[in-house]
């Protein structure tokens, strides 16, 4: 037992004897700096506030509109930072330079057998979106429609459940389509 302590303990100042303490302190580290945001199309010129209405219209109403229209007016917050350009979600008009609106038009949801397993079935998804950016005069300066956003997702094989209400994914589709509007209506030409 003798022996064990000797030997911690030497180890302990050898460590200690070989730079533990005696090394120069380490530099600190450099702050990261973050890319620069992208440019923002000039159709965003001399819009400092966008007021951001969304609406599911399709005829399941599957998704939380004043949601939709939070998520998407956060996502042009942040994506567009350090250009002046503010963005709410509201219904009612305000002094806004600009509003953007956004509809999702059809949504659909169909299992997918060929990547069925035991436990999990893969469900396809198609969305269909159109969005419109006009400023405070009425003059259209951005217009997208989407014939169909698709994409796949697994859930627990339980016919049970609601597929559109399952585990977070009520939260994630408007996050996804929020920074995928926000995206094409600041930086895509």
């Amino acid at each position: 037992m003798l022996r064990k302590k000797m030997l911690t303990v030497a180890c302990a100042l050898g460590i200690l004897a070989c730079g533990a303490c005696f090394l120069p302190p380490l530099p600190e580290p450099s702050p990261r700096r973050s890319a620069p945001p992208l440019p923002v199309q000039p159709r965003w010129y001399h819009i400092h506030s966008v007021r951001v209405i969304a609406a599911d219209v399709s005829d399941s109403h599957y998704l939380d509109s004043e949601y939709l229209a939070m998520n998407l007016a956060d996502r042009i917050n942040w994506m567009a930072r350090g250009y002046g350009i503010r963005a709410f979600a509201s219904n009612q008009p305000a002094n806004e330079d600009a509003v953007l609106e956004f509809k999702v038009e059809k949504e659909s949801a169909t299992p997918w057998t060929a990547q069925s397993t035991q436990k999990v079935t893969t469900w396809s998804f198609s969305i269909r979106t159109s969005a419109s950016l006009r400023d405070r005069n009425g003059q259209v300066r951005w217009l997208d429609e989407e014939p169909a956003i698709l994409f796949r997702a697994g859930f627990p094989q339980d016919p049970s459940i609601d597929i559109w209400k399952q585990g977070g994914f009520n939260e994630s589709l408007p996050e996804f389509l929020g920074d995928r509007v926000a995206h094409l209506a600041l930086y895509q030409p």
